[in-house]
């Protein structure tokens, strides 16, 4: 009888994609969602600073500027990550 060993490249290769894969899930993926959630978020965060401004006739000038409130922010990108599954 033979004796069989373990095959060690295979162990070798099998650890190191679930190395690969971990990082990607847990470090990459979040990331990029992440920067791509930001420019989301921002812009209507944007909008519902505008919407609210028209509303009230003041600060328009500020909404064209680019200012939102970071309450509205926080709730589009916590809203765009959860929609990527991060969250």
């Amino acid at each position: 009888m033979a004796k069989k060993g373990v095959n060690w490249n295979l162990v070798l290769i099998i650890i190191t994609g679930l190395i690969l894969g971990g990082f990607y899930w847990f470090e990459y993926r979040p990331v990029k969602i992440k920067k791509q959630c930001q420019p989301e978020a921002i812009a209507r965060a944007q909008l519902s600073y505008k919407t609210l401004t028209e509303i009230q006739q003041q600060g328009w000038k500020y909404a064209e500027q680019g200012f939102y409130y970071d309450a509205d922010y926080l709730r589009f990108f916590n809203d765009c990550l959860i929609k990527r599954g991060i969250q």
